[in-house]
């Protein structure tokens, strides 16, 4: 006989549990028998650093589906991104491949912050959408929500290499930004605006290519990290 609070071995004469001091008396034998708190009904989805609560997923928060393209992308947007100043189709290409990979990259973050209960956010997993379309606020959101998201799926000891990847891609997008300005001057008027241009400068190109191989690297290490919490034993 198992126990039915956290399945030790029960002795027969034993009132409680010594593992965990429950009385197995309470509980039906039938239903919370060793089948139903054995290793392999739970395994480590339910023991798993982000404490999910569950071992099975529906398939809508499914993030190991969605993982293989949304890097598949953003390897060739890297590349594409490094061609914008040698290929006359690059920018065309470019634009197309990255509209495909914000779809996927918006369906894959909502669901991975879903599966990720454990640890602390700032924002719900609704912000992990709505976050990059707030003005000014964008700048800080989706960052946080992607952050948030690796370090509540891995353990505490590689919560620092999730933290470096996380900074390598925000950092890098927003210096493709900054190198990427432009002055626009208005048409008979005095007045100079800047706008940021990703990949309009050769050093801006290259920053872009560095984000979107770091947020290839942060895609896959925090699917990983689900797909282990979630797979039985």
């Amino acid at each position: 006989m198992h126990c039915p609070n956290c399945g030790a071995p029960f002795a027969a004469g034993m009132s409680h549990c010594r593992n965990c001091g429950v009385a197995p008396a309470q509980y039906a034998p039938a239903q919370y028998g060793p089948a139903h708190y054995g290793p392999a009904h739970y395994g480590p989805a339910h023991y798993g650093p982000a404490q999910y609560g569950g071992p099975a997923l529906p398939r809508w928060r499914d993030v190991s589906t969605l993982h293989v393209p949304l890097i598949v992308l953003l390897v060739a947007d890297a590349g594409m991104a490094l061609l914008l100043h040698v290929k006359w189709f690059a920018p065309l290409m470019f634009l197309m491949q990255f509209m495909a990979t914000a779809v996927l990259m918006l369906i894959w973050l909502f669901r991975a912050r879903h599966n990720a209960v454990g640890g602390k956010h700032q924002f719900s997993p609704l912000w992990s959408v709505a976050g990059w379309f707030v003005p000014l606020a964008c700048a800080y959101i989706p960052m946080r929500v992607v952050l948030d998201t690796g370090r509540a799926s891995t353990s505490p000891d590689r919560r620092t290499s999730v933290t470096v990847l996380v900074v390598l891609w925000w950092g890098s997008l927003l210096l493709s930004l900054f190198t990427g300005a432009r002055e626009i001057r208005a048409e008979r008027a005095e007045s100079v605006a800047f706008i940021g241009l990703p990949g309009s400068t050769w050093a801006s190109a290259v920053c872009l290519a560095v984000a979107a191989l770091a947020l290839a690297s942060v895609v896959r290490r925090i699917t990983v990290d689900q797909q282990r919490a979630f797979r039985p034993r």
